[in-house]
C-alpha cells in the first residue's frame, strides 16, 4: 500500500484539506498533530438543533475545534467513498508528515 501513497510534508498552520473543497485524497498521519475544525451554516445549525428555520441564509458560524488527529490517525475516506465535499478543515499544529492516497487508487483498492 505504501508503494502507491505519496509523502506530504506540511508546516505548522497549514491546511491539509479545507471544508467545502472536493475530496481528492485519503490521508494517514505519520508524524505530527492535526486539528479538525468545522464551521456550520445557520441552516445546518437549525437542522442539528431540530428547530424549524424560516430564514434561508447561508451565514457561516465561527469555526470550532471538533477533534484532533495524532500520529497513526487517518482521514478523508468519507469524501472519497460518498463523493462529497470535505466536511471539515484539517490544519497542522506542528510540522507534520502525511501519506496520501489518490481517489482512483483508493476506490480500486476497495
Amino acid at each position: 500500500l505504501v508503494d502507491v501513497m505519496t509523502r506530504k510534508d506540511v508546516l505548522a498552520g497549514c491546511d491539509v484539506v479545507r471544508q467545502g473543497d472536493p475530496g481528492e485524497f485519503f490521508y494517514v498521519l505519520e508524524s505530527g498533530r492535526l486539528n479538525v475544525i468545522k464551521s456550520e451554516t445557520q441552516e445546518n445549525q437549525a437542522e442539528s438543533n431540530a428547530a424549524a428555520s424560516t430564514q434561508s441564509t447561508a451565514e457561516i458560524s465561527e469555526p470550532k475545534l471538533v477533534g484532533t488527529i495524532e500520529a497513526g490517525g487517518c482521514f478523508g475516506e468519507l469524501a472519497l467513498l460518498y463523493e462529497r465535499d470535505r466536511a471539515a478543515t484539517v490544519r497542522s499544529t506542528v510540522p507534520s508528515t502525511l501519506w496520501a492516497l489518490d481517489r482512483g487508487t483508493f476506490r480500486y483498492i476497495l
